[in-house]
């Protein structure tokens, strides 16, 4: 079964500092993952970088058996991805 989103050892960096480095992940229909950590352990830079916005200094990221490099092939597969804030308040006011 070809994974829904899958990343390929992604790296991204603040300046010179890595805060995903060599990070690998595949989610298939039906999987589920909870994502856990202290502040400042790249949660949200994994899942921004899921959605393109953040890109990786190298890597892979496809989404729907697509690569996704370029922001027009990131924009066709964001309305089957789901984004919520931690707090809903920030994303309704």
């Amino acid at each position: 079964m070809i994974p829904l989103l899958s990343l390929t050892d992604v790296r991204v960096c603040r300046g010179e500092s890595p805060v995903l480095d060599a990070v690998s992940l595949s989610l298939r229909r039906r999987d589920r993952l909870a994502i856990v950590g202290p502040n400042g352990a790249g949660k949200t830079t994994l899942l921004r970088t899921l959605v393109g916005l953040e890109r990786p200094a190298s890597g892979r990221v496809r989404l729907f058996g697509q690569d996704c490099t370029t922001e027009a092939e990131f924009r066709a597969a964001r309305p089957r991805i789901g984004f919520l804030f931690q707090d809903s308040d920030d994303q309704l006011f």
